[in-house]
């Protein structure tokens, strides 16, 4: 349990995903991590930053998933606006001016008298005094306009890595989802979004092959798996889906639980049974002779 090595990360705010290892044939392995608003690779010996690319959104749940030598990340955050939320508008100076009642050159929740903003002020009050200095004021400017987006890059590279060095980026929004990590199953990889929205691409060149919803109306938290040529989807009220791991997918059996209890968490495959866990119970099932 002792430490072997620590590498701030000062500029990774709100980030929540699960970092991936990449161990290339003859080289050093990395440990790659999305976060606020950048994608980094460090050295897994040593911690060293190698590499790091700009472009994730302010707030990141969806791990880096490796095929090959290439790295494919959903880097998308849905804005404070698009969430129904008032934004940090104003520039620092100016809000200054309007808040700070106090005089202290910080705003306090009291200062601003936004009810509806209050209730996400902990997302931007980073050092949790209560207070928005001008860094977390801007943070919070960021977490409305950037985004992020979905882009594959090519490992092995060092320093910074600008937009025109990735291997390609997929064009909008619709099909990405702040919460699953996408799947690659051979040539394809698969995404399925927020709505049950499930789409495939072209892991060469990003090219959207097929993009239709799937299953019964539900909302999606688990990250899809895939095994006996099969690809597994679990909705929150417990939809379970299955489709052809194939660019052109088939939906192939949809089936509801017969509970009420939400289902957040990504299914786990094991020989011939599927497992899938609820907030109340776990379920298998399994292939029969």
């Amino acid at each position: 349990g002792k430490e072997r090595w620590r590498t701030e990360r000062a500029g990774a705010k709100h980030s929540y995903a699960t970092p991936t290892i990449w161990a290339p044939a003859g080289g050093e392995p990395e440990v790659i991590v999305s976060g606020s608003f950048q994608t980094t690779g460090y050295s897994l010996a040593r911690g060293e930053k190698l590499w790091w690319v700009e472009g994730n959104g302010w707030q990141s749940k969806c791990a880096p998933v490796v095929a090959g030598k290439r790295c494919f990340v959903n880097a998308y955050s849905g804005s404070i606006g698009e969430m129904g939320y008032p934004t940090l508008a104003l520039a620092f100076e100016e809000a200054l001016v309007q808040h700070d009642d106090d005089g202290n050159e910080r705003i306090g929740k009291d200062e601003y008298g936004d009810a509806q903003l209050h209730t996400l002020w902990f997302l931007f009050d980073l050092d949790e005094d209560g207070l928005l200095d001008q860094e977390e004021w801007e943070f919070g400017q960021a977490a409305n306009d950037k985004k992020g987006g979905f882009f594959a890059l090519d490992l092995g590279q060092r320093g910074a890595q600008a937009p025109e060095k990735l291997a390609w980026t997929f064009d909008g929004t619709r099909g990405l989802s702040g919460f699953t990590t996408p799947l690659v199953v051979g040539n394809t990889l698969f995404m399925i979004d927020d709505g049950g929205l499930l789409t495939s691409l072209d892991v060469s060149t990003g090219k959207l092959v097929r993009q239709e919803r799937v299953g019964q109306p539900d909302d999606f938290f688990a990250s899809p798996v895939a095994g006996d040529g099969k690809i597994y989807l679990v909705g929150q009220k417990g939809i379970l889906s299955v489709v052809s791991a194939e660019p052109e997918w088939k939906e192939l059996a949809s089936h509801a639980l017969e509970s009420e209890e939400e289902f957040w968490a990504t299914p786990s495959l094991s020989a011939r049974a599927v497992f899938v866990r609820g907030t109340e119970a776990l379920y298998c099932f399994e292939k029969q002779d």
